[in-house]
């Protein structure tokens, strides 16, 4: 069993959350390290379905996924 420690502020920081799925938001909450609302590429290392898929999901390529891009990666799990 893991445990995982996340401060008060940190977590009132947060403006914006995943919509998908409790999964996608666990998973947003856990790699945005520094809740500025944005994953960069090292904090995606954390995630290797997240890292991998790096390319296809930051579509605007400015080395950092928004929630909307991040959320891609859930859509496109339920396609199949």
């Amino acid at each position: 069993m893991s445990i995982v420690l996340l401060s008060t502020p940190a977590l009132s920081q947060k403006s914006v959350q995943p919509q998908e799925s409790g999964t996608s938001s666990n998973l947003w909450n856990l790699l945005d390290t520094n809740a500025d609302g944005s994953i960069s590429k090292a904090e995606a290392s954390a995630s290797r379905g997240v890292f991998d898929n790096w390319e296809n999901l930051d579509a605007n390529k400015d080395d950092k996924l928004d929630i909307a891009e991040f959320s891609k990666l859930f859509r496109q799990q339920h396609e199949y």
